[in-house]
């Protein structure tokens, strides 16, 4: 099969060769035509319904061929789809800019500053921010509003028990915002501590490891963000440019699942293929000549398994387009970060060389 190749670059001076997969092709391709013919010959039967058969080993053989179909059809068009989006321009693209900065990393040997980028930059940061967001949310659900002191003057008539009642809930209404009081405190000091951590992290960006250990005493006794739970999975090196890895679940993540994915796109299919296969399975055929009714019926068949390619073709594109592409575009979010980041510090290297070398006025 020949290959395909993709021009790119500014002026498209650059180009990739795509070797297709032929044999996931054929299997993909085997898989719906084989779908198709044996829908058109299951429905050369005339059908009447008794549903007393669900119970006999029968019906279950018939169900599993005919559930087995519908996802033999769904799962050839995912792979054949899947092959597609594989090979579309913007998606190599993406793949060969990712290869390039790799490439470039690998050069310059920048292999251990970019694993120690991730591990001081990158997730320090990444953990920052959640555990910010959960000071803030916390920050504003509390309500700060100091009651006020009922007076006697206030019941006139002046009624006692009203008067001690109103006393008690005034008492009541104070502790609670004491309490309010001391957990605004406690959230804003803890905001200030993500400042800091902030600066820390800017202080890492630029190798300034005196600032670094000089933040971190300030808030060893009062930063609490160990004592969260924070679920953040940690970017590696091998894991920035392995491009098969499986795992993650964060927006900005550069990880996805495969498996996990279909699974769940496949649930509501799932139950909406039971209900039709079981109806069909309930029906007790006896073989007929082909007729308009019959030619009818594959046809009505043969819709349904245009419904399950579709299926097979959303789910192609939606793992492909909306999950491995953005993955990919978050890997390059991050070898940018860490380029610009490293030029921070060859600039002030660089500042610092012409400093020495100023005379002095002296």
């Amino acid at each position: 099969m020949k290959p395909k190749v993709i021009k790119w670059g500014k002026n498209g001076e650059k180009s990739v060769v795509i070797n297709k997969d032929f044999f996931n092709m054929l299997l993909g391709i085997l898989l719906v035509v084989s779908c198709a013919l044996l829908s058109g010959v299951l429905q050369l039967v005339e059908a009447r319904f008794d549903f007393s058969a669900v119970a006999t080993s029968e019906f279950w053989i018939n169900y599993i061929l005919k559930l087995s179909t519908g996802y033999m059809c769904l799962f050839g068009t995912y792979i054949l789809r899947k092959l597609k989006n594989q090979q579309s321009a913007k998606f190599v693209i993406q793949r060969e800019n990712l290869k390039v900065f790799k490439r470039d990393i690998v050069e310059n040997k920048q292999i251990s500053t970019i694993r120690t980028w991730l591990k001081n930059v990158y997730n320090y940061r990444k953990r920052v921010e959640r555990y910010q967001d959960i000071i803030l949310s916390k920050y504003e659900h509390v309500v700060l509003e100091k009651p006020e002191k009922p007076l006697k003057e206030d019941f006139q008539p002046f009624n006692k028990r009203k008067y001690n009642r109103a006393i008690k809930h005034y008492q009541k209404a104070l502790k609670k915002y004491e309490k309010a009081k001391k957990q605004k405190e406690y959230l804003e000091k803890q905001l200030k501590v993500c400042d800091t951590h902030f600066a820390i992290i800017e202080a890492y960006k630029v190798n300034n490891l005196d600032k670094v250990r000089e933040l971190s005493d300030n808030i060893k006794d009062i930063d609490d963000m160990k004592s969260y739970k924070i679920n953040i999975m940690n970017v590696t090196y091998n894991g920035l440019f392995n491009f098969d890895i499986l795992k993650g679940t964060q927006e900005d993540s550069i990880f996805y699942n495969e498996k996990s994915l279909l699974a769940k796109k496949l649930i509501p299919t799932m139950l909406i293929g039971v209900f039709f296969v079981t109806l069909i399975s309930s029906m007790i055929p006896d073989f007929k000549q082909a007729t308009l009714e019959t030619i009818f019926m594959i046809v009505l068949n043969l819709i349904i398994m245009g419904w399950y390619m579709f299926s097979g073709i959303t789910l192609a594109n939606n793992y492909i387009f909306k999950v491995v592409y953005t993955a990919d575009q978050n890997r390059i979010s991050i070898c940018e970060q860490f380029k610009e980041d490293v030029a921070k510090i060859k600039n002030i290297a660089e500042e610092i060389i012409l400093e020495k070398d100023e005379p002095s006025e002296n």
